[in-house]
């Protein structure tokens, strides 16, 4: 497979995505890898966040409550914890998932999530060790500037004095997540693939990437930008056409509920429970409609994604770009043409010496 540029890699990309989805097309298919690809989503986000509204109201509780409180808070975020971790392996495993459906085109989908359970560990177990290790290096170099921030925004400070302070401070949170973002991005696209087909450790995916980046350092910048770009573009169109989609959608939900309302809400009790019932299986059925309308959209924008990804680290990476496309076979050497023999005589007799 020849290198592709970051720009040249959108178009074998976009005609991958087609195949993978929707050659040959069957609605059952396109949602099974679709809803792999937006599963695999969840795997590029672990955030857990709580707020606590009680502090002024705690304090009129009584002691005994307050505690009850504060343990049914705790079980709570507990809970919540262990969904948001669930669901971060989850993803990360279907990121495994969505490499191997993408770059070889199958639709099998029970053995590749088999295939990569223990490999998915190690690349949690990555994830975690690079968002803890960002969040510390995060929060050492912010530290000085919102330090400035609140030391000169508080009661006796001066408010200009604060909001200069502030620039510097946003500038400085942007740029971190910029870079936390591009290393993230560096790392589902370029070390996913080494530790799924070479089965690779943690520093042998590193030291290849380094590798990579080291030999493309522009182009691998530029594949950066334009894939941030491509994606918000991308995601902004899935949402738009989502919502479009949704609001046609339920155009005839409302006209069936409308025309049931005139019919039943003479009709006493029974047609009044009637139309709850019927009101209930309205909108299960409009709210299992809108989630696959949402599975198609963003499975087919992470679907995008992830192909452009191959196509341009193919080239860079040989074992990757020979299974994206395979190379053709050896032509097959003619065999080698028998030695000439002599002509045997017609009468051997004759040519006897006696």
């Amino acid at each position: 497979m020849r290198i592709l540029s970051a720009s040249e890699a959108i178009g074998p990309a976009w005609e991958r995505t087609r195949e993978v989805l929707l050659e040959p097309f069957a609605g059952r298919r396109f949602l099974k890898l679709a809803a792999v690809a937006t599963l695999a989503a969840l795997g590029n986000s672990f955030s857990f966040s709580s707020s606590s509204h009680g502090g002024h109201a705690g304090q009129a509780l009584h002691p005994a409550a307050a505690v009850a409180l504060a343990a049914a808070l705790a079980l709570v975020g507990l809970i919540a914890l262990i969904v948001t971790l669930i669901l971060f392996y989850i993803g990360s495993r279907m990121q495994f998932v969505l490499f191997e459906v993408v770059a070889t085109r199958t639709s099998t989908i029970g053995p590749l999530w088999s295939r990569y359970g223990r490999v998915a560990w190690r690349w949690v177990g990555m994830k975690l060790l690079f968002l803890l290790g960002a969040g510390v290096v995060s929060a050492v170099i912010a530290a000085p500037f919102l330090f400035l921030v609140l030391r000169h925004g508080g009661s006796q400070g001066s408010p200009l004095r604060a909001a200069m302070h502030l620039v510097p401070f946003v500038a400085v949170v942007i740029a971190l997540v910029l870079l936390i973002l591009a290393v993230y991005f560096l790392l589902l696209d370029f070390a996913l693939p080494i530790i799924a087909l070479e089965d690779a450790s943690m520093g042998l995916a590193m030291r290849r990437l380094g590798s990579i980046i080291d030999e493309f350092p522009g182009e691998v910048f530029l594949y950066l930008v334009l894939k941030t770009v491509l994606a918000i573009l991308l995601f902004i169109g899935a949402m738009a056409v989502l919502g479009i989609s949704l609001l046609i959608l339920l155009i005839p939900f409302a006209l069936v509920a409308g025309f049931a309302s005139i019919l039943l809400r003479h009709a006493g009790l029974f047609g009044h429970l009637l139309l709850v019932i019927g009101g209930g299986v309205e909108f299960l059925l409009f709210a299992a409609l809108a989630v696959c309308l949402y599975i198609a959209a963003i499975g087919y924008v992470q679907t995008f994604l992830q192909a452009y990804a191959l196509y341009f680290l193919g080239g860079r990476y040989p074992l990757l770009g020979n299974l994206i496309e395979p190379p053709p076979p050896a032509p097959v050497a003619a065999p080698e043409p028998l030695p000439v023999l002599p002509p045997l005589p017609s009468d051997p007799a004759a040519n006897e010496v006696w």
